[in-house]
């Protein structure tokens, strides 16, 4: 893909855009057939031509696009034979799975679904068959999965397979510097936390009623990781703090990480509010010895659970539809984007409580003073692009106000099919309030004179 620079594009190319029509700006490099239709798909930090895939089956698919072959027109007929083949979920009805996602940190990649499962698998112990190296020293990489567990020579089964789930999966998360913790949202409104580490296989602790609806999307921010993002299908937006579950480090990291370390006022507020744990146990003390992960006392220490209003920190309301998907900004801590079954993006800085939209546009002279148009003063715009629902999107990793947005058009346009887009917001939006005002000024001043 040729991204044109910001700011530079070329007007007589833009005149001449059809939706109808490939963009030139975009080349397929490489082309294979998948066996069935594509539910999810995510690339390995690690080894970024060694991706995943998933259908509506229990199985998951990986690819390494080094090695596999090049498809023409010619020879559509038959698909693709994936180069290992993913197991530990169980048939269910309906064969549903949509949550899958891989660890920033570490080689592992995590899927759930409509089986009331979550399976993890280490690519450590298919590395040599999908021929990529991720130890500096491949010949003492450790294969931790037996030949039983192998299966075939193109299957390879879960390493851990986590329990305790009581709704369908939507949405899955990885810590960004843990890879042994997860978080999962569901359809039951709950959103879970997970310590591989844990002998039990259960959920670490459990946040009930996040929304009214289902959690179809869970983002966990790579600056604080104390926060995450949540979208519903409530229509509503949510940013968690684990801070406010008591002792975010037990069990959900380690307890080194200075992200994770309550402020003062946070470690008198737990104290005070010990015995409101499900089995009447409270959080435990904040100077108290911490027991290693896996250990006898926590294969029966039990769940913590938590309400929505304890953990909430923020609400923001946007969207007129379900919301399918949100994501934090890898560059900037504050700002995240949304995508709903509205057919529109929403871009949000949480910064801006005084400063939006509204405020811009006011001093441009293009909104008049005191009028209410229904932004949010977080929300940093709108793009209504696309004809059907976002189904997904992503940040570009290179550029740090660049997206990708997909679309599902069947319905809108008729026919089968969706849309791909790229795009980044105006400059105005992105950069401080003060300065976006003047240059506004200055602009419409070069206009009118």
């Amino acid at each position: 893909v040729r991204f044109p620079e910001a700011g530079c594009s070329d007007e007589r190319k833009m005149g001449r855009f059809s939706e109808r029509t490939r963009s030139a700006c975009v080349t397929a490099r490489q082309k294979i057939k998948h066996p069935g239709p594509i539910c999810a798909i995510r690339s390995c930090a690690q080894q970024r031509t060694v991706i995943a895939t998933q259908t509506h089956a229990q199985e998951v698919f990986l690819w390494n696009m080094s090695q596999s072959i090049k498809r023409t027109k010619v020879d559509y007929q038959s698909p693709n034979i994936p180069d290992l083949t993913l197991t530990g979920h169980e048939k269910s009805p309906g064969d549903t799975y949509y949550a899958l996602e891989f660890s920033p940190v570490a080689p592992y990649l995590i899927s759930g679904g409509s089986d009331n499962a979550i399976c993890l698998w280490s690519l450590k112990d298919c590395a040599t068959r999908l021929g990529i190296p991720l130890e500096k020293n491949p010949k003492r990489a450790r294969v931790e999965a037996s030949d039983d567990d192998m299966g075939s020579s193109s299957t390879l089964h879960c390493k851990q397979r986590f329990l305790g789930v009581r709704s369908f999966v939507e949405d899955l998360a990885f810590h960004p510097k843990h890879s042994e913790t997860f978080a999962s949202s569901h359809r039951d409104g709950s959103l879970l936390f997970w310590d591989a580490r844990a002998t039990n296989k259960k959920p670490q602790h459990r946040i009930k009623g996040l929304h009214s609806g289902a959690v179809r999307s869970v983002s966990w921010n790579v600056h604080d990781t104390n926060l995450l993002l949540t979208g519903g299908a409530d229509k509503l937006l949510r940013t968690v703090d684990l801070r406010s579950l008591g002792d975010p480090c037990r069990g959900f990291g380690s307890p080194r990480d200075s992200d994770h370390r309550p402020s003062e006022k946070n470690k008198s507020r737990d104290s005070s509010s010990r015995g409101s744990h499900e089995g009447g146990e409270g959080n435990p003390s904040m100077g108290s010895k911490r027991k290693k992960p896996g250990s006898a006392e926590d294969e029966q220490k039990p769940e913590r659970v938590s309400g929505e209003q304890r953990a909430v920190i923020s609400t923001y309301a946007g969207h007129t539809g379900p919301v399918v998907k949100a994501e934090w900004n890898p560059f900037h801590a504050s700002s995240f984007a949304s995508s709903s079954t509205d057919g529109q993006v929403c871009l949000w800085d949480t910064k801006r409580s005084s400063t939006g939209i509204s405020e811009i546009l006011t001093a441009g002279g293009l909104r008049k003073k005191g009028l209410d148009d229904g932004f949010p003063p977080e929300l940093l715009m709108r793009h209504i692009g696309h004809r059907g629902f976002v189904t997904s999107f992503r940040w570009n990793p290179l550029d740090p106000w660049m997206l990708v947005t997909l679309s599902d058009d069947s319905v809108a346009t008729k026919r089968d099919g969706g849309t791909m887009q790229m795009w980044r917001p105006l400059r105005m939006l992105t950069i401080d309030p003060d300065e976006a005002k003047r240059d506004l000024t200055a602009l419409l001043r070069q206009m009118l004179s």
